[in-house]
């Protein structure tokens, strides 16, 4: 599995997320990424965004990982509002 599969299937926007939003604050680092609180450019509407080095994670558990929040829907998890697959 290839990060462009990924966007093939549907599960990642091909849209470049640097346009879409502006990181503020780091809020929390671990092992798999960081989380940001960012806002939405077009709205000014707050997010938190997880930043993912795909180079370096398991592709298979990422894809998992976003169909199980993509399909949760609960007062006690974040919810998901989708994915962004940046080129660099």
């Amino acid at each position: 599995m290839n990060k462009e599969d990924f966007v093939s299937d549907g599960i990642i926007s091909s849209e470049n997320p640097e346009l879409l939003f502006n990181l503020v604050e780091l809020l929390s680092e671990g092992s798999y990424g960081r989380v940001y609180k960012a806002v939405d450019v077009s709205t000014s509407k707050n997010y938190a965004i997880k930043i993912v080095n795909t180079q370096t994670g398991d592709l298979a558990n990422l894809k998992r990982e976003i169909c199980i929040l993509r399909d949760c829907s609960s007062e006690l998890i974040v919810k998901y509002f989708g994915s962004y697959l940046n080129h660099e």
